[in-house]
């Protein structure tokens, strides 16, 4: 518990922040129990983009892989702390 940033500067294209949440699970099943993806985010390139992508495995023989993902790209960056918060419902099919 606290709080905690990540600084990341200097990123090129296809550079990542990645996080392994284990155990695996289906996200689909938090997706239809509206579940959001909640965090805050600070930048002072006012026109910087990104994608927030989720990739889960197979949790069983029924279950598909789960590869949506959302693109931000609509937010002001102004150097201060905003909140960024999207229904995981809001997420799209981006493939593999």
């Amino acid at each position: 518990s606290g709080n905690y940033s990540i600084y990341w500067s200097g990123a090129n294209q296809y550079n990542t922040i990645s996080f392994d949440f284990r155990p695996d699970k289906d996200l689909s099943v938090l997706k239809d129990e509206d579940y959001v993806f909640d965090c805050m985010v600070k930048c002072n390139i006012p026109n910087t983009g990104f994608d927030i992508r989720f990739i889960d495995s197979k949790t069983s023989a029924e279950d598909h892989p789960w590869r949506m993902g959302f693109k931000v790209n609509k937010m002001v960056f102004d150097n201060t702390w905003q909140n960024l918060r999207i229904p995981l419902k809001n997420f799209i099919e981006f493939g593999s």
